[in-house]
């Protein structure tokens, strides 16, 4: 993103969590977003915004079948969520 809002608000997020954790090991404490990836094109994280999707296939007696099927897919914001600046790169640059 062309902000720095992924690391404002992770830092908002980590302060929040750290006054509410009962004791514990500091080492061991993870705080992370989820899907995040790095655009070749700008170089910085972004975090997509993901989908699950579940469903039981039938079988061909159109009967579901006992397993429940599990996908995921994510799309990617063109703007930032919380400031909303343009997630593109910016021209020049």
């Amino acid at each position: 993103m062309n902000c720095d809002c992924l690391e404002t608000v992770m830092d908002r997020v980590k302060g929040h969590v750290l006054e509410r954790l009962p004791k514990h090991d500091s080492e061991s404490l993870q705080i992370n977003w989820e899907n995040r990836s790095l655009r070749l094109d700008t170089g910085k994280f972004h975090v997509p915004l993901g989908i699950s999707i579940q469903y039981r296939r039938l079988k061909n007696d159109d009967e579901p079948c006992r397993n429940v099927t599990k996908e995921s897919t994510s799309i990617a914001m063109s703007f930032c969520p919380f400031c909303g600046k343009s997630t593109k790169a910016e021209e020049g640059k």
